[in-house]
């Protein structure tokens, strides 16, 4: 067969109808890449999680009984961090009663007086009027009173509980010592028996083992007399709880008769016009007010940890004096909520606070950020920062906010992906 051939001019103007469109959306991809290239763009920057730290110390001096968390140990909001010791102020809670037990009795003292000229002379509203004060009064004293009952005995329970903890581990040495002598005492014999050792040595060994024993059942009973104790004071505590409703209850009903007869005698005088019902009224406000201050003051030997955290450090030992303010526990946050990162010069001015980043970390998903505000000047990275730690580099440090579900270690190195708008 023989073959035709093709014009030149004719092959020409085939392969140009070929080629004509490829170099036309290639074009056109060109000139749409470079328009969004002018307008918008990606930048790569590196940052660190931050370390968030914090001193957890105490409002009062005073000497440390114990400290209840451990090294790198999880702590929840509001759990136990340490314990000052509150024996000067239960010292100051004992001289508050005996103050609240002689307004009582200068209550009861009114209290029958005021009864007795009522029976003496025809009752009138101001009678009932004192009457009904002295009531609300007796009620409040009351309440105070069972408030300072109830913090002797969680006192009483935090020491009995400390001194039973104590004798738990002193029985654990002393398990050791006894079964210790009483292997002493069982060669000791065996020696004897073979008559290769002396019975004074025996008999020694033997008087060891057995006080050996006796201390550690002293110890025993001691254990179960704190235990015993504790049991005592929880029971007594339920039952003050029961007084506490029903005392309420009390004061709620003479405050509604008192409000009832002020209600009928809209114009009676203040305190039925008794100067001896006024002075009443202002100690038992006093009394209030110290009594509230101790159990405040109580409160705060307990030292809490605000947030939920990590224990980094223990800045104090039990037995030592710490002053108000004083660190005696640091706290750091399990995962960094913010990331510290720097850009050039010529990028940060293209940043702007309230822009979203994306942020990752070697092996996890990159997530949205917020950048939350920029620094005021360009500064030197950290050597963590820089990819050749003996070249010094600088860069316009910015803060950048993370969602709640982060969970970025504490000094992790990030990427940080900010999309720059012209």
């Amino acid at each position: 067969m023989k073959k035709v051939s093709i014009p030149l001019k004719r092959r020409a103007s085939l392969l140009l109808r070929k080629i004509l469109p490829v170099f036309a959306w290639l074009g056109v991809a060109t000139w749409i890449s470079l328009s969004w290239a002018d307008k918008s763009s990606y930048a790569e920057l590196r940052g660190m999680a931050q370390t968030q730290t914090w001193e957890v110390s105490g409002i009062e001096p005073g000497r440390l009984t114990e400290i209840r968390v451990t090294l790198f140990n999880p702590v929840m909001a509001g759990e136990v961090l340490a314990v000052i010791d509150d024996t000067p102020l239960l010292a100051e809670i004992v001289i508050a009663r005996k103050s609240v037990d002689q307004t009582q009795a200068e209550v009861d003292s009114l209290r029958h007086t005021l009864r007795v000229a009522a029976e003496e002379v025809a009752s009138d509203w101001n009678a009932d009027l004192r009457r009904f004060h002295v009531d609300v009064e007796k009620a409040r004293l009351k309440g105070l009173s069972l408030s300072l009952n109830r913090a002797e005995l969680l006192a009483s329970i935090g020491r009995q509980t400390a001194l039973a903890k104590s004798h738990k581990s002193r029985g654990a040495i002393l398990e050791t010592q006894v079964a210790t002598a009483e292997l002493e005492f069982r060669r000791q014999e065996t020696l004897v028996l073979q008559r290769a050792g002396s019975k004074a040595q025996a008999e020694s060994a033997k008087i060891s083992w057995l006080a050996a024993r006796s201390e550690m059942a002293l110890n025993s009973t001691q254990i179960e007399d704190a235990l015993q104790r504790i049991t005592e004071a929880e029971v007594a505590l339920t039952s003050m709880a029961a007084q506490a409703k029903e005392n309420e209850l009390q004061e709620s009903e003479s405050l509604a008769r008192l409000a009832a007869f002020n209600a009928i005698q809209p114009d009676a005088l203040p305190f039925a016009d008794d100067s001896r019902l006024l002075a009443l009224h202002v100690n038992v406000e006093v009394q209030r007010a110290r009594v509230d201050a101790l159990l405040l003051r109580r409160e705060n030997l307990m030292i809490r940890a605000g947030a939920a955290a990590v224990v980094q450090r223990i800045d104090a030992k039990p037995g030592q004096a710490v002053l108000a303010g004083e660190a005696i526990v640091t706290l750091a946050a399990k995962h960094s909520q913010l990331i510290l990162a720097w850009a050039p010069p010529a990028i940060s001015k293209r940043l702007r606070a309230g822009d979203d980043l994306l942020v990752s970390s070697a092996g996890t998903k990159p997530l949205k950020a917020t950048l939350l505000r920029l620094g005021p000047a360009v500064e030197e990275l950290p050597l963590a920062m820089r990819r050749n730690p003996a070249i010094a580099e600088y860069g316009h440090p910015f803060l950048i906010g993370l969602p709640e579900n982060a969970e970025f270690i504490p000094g992790e190195s990030v990427q940080v992906l900010a999309l720059l708008v012209r």
